[in-house]
């Protein structure tokens, strides 16, 4: 995938480095209490400010989770196996850190490989399932 789409799917306000679940080989992937997890996004401008969408696996729903986004403790309620949560972002780049949730797992997408994403500065052969949207509104004007 990296001949075809080097920088990720760019679409109108959105950018992801996943393909779809149904043609990508989407596996959970558990981030273990103390481990951090970077992702970052090709030509997407350091000021970007928007929303992430990130996708989240639960074993066992429902589940009171909390991680690190950025540094900032983020709490929530995952009630499906496969949960797509949204946060505020402001950049190209974001750390998760599991708060030491045994059913909470980040979900990667490993027939994509663009070395955007890392665990402890460790480039693993996968992208995060994870997308950042614009504020479409900001764009027009």
């Amino acid at each position: 995938m990296r001949l075809v789409r080097p920088n990720g799917t760019h679409s109108v306000g959105i950018v992801l480095d996943n393909g779809p679940m149904s043609f990508g080989d989407w596996r959970e992937f558990a981030l273990k209490h103390g481990e951090i997890l970077t992702k970052q996004f090709a030509q997407v401008p350091e000021d970007f400010n928007g929303k992430l969408i990130l996708t989240l696996y639960c074993a066992n729903p429902p589940q009171s989770c909390s991680m690190k986004l950025n540094g900032k403790v983020e709490s929530f309620v995952l009630n499906k196996t496969l949960t797509e949560l949204e946060f505020p972002i402001h950049g190209n780049k974001f750390t998760v850190e599991n708060l030491g949730y045994a059913d909470l797992f980040l979900v990667m997408d490993y027939q994509r490989n663009y070395g955007r994403t890392s665990l402890n500065g460790n480039a693993i052969p996968a992208e995060l399932v994870a997308k950042l949207v614009a504020d479409l509104e900001k764009i027009q004007h």
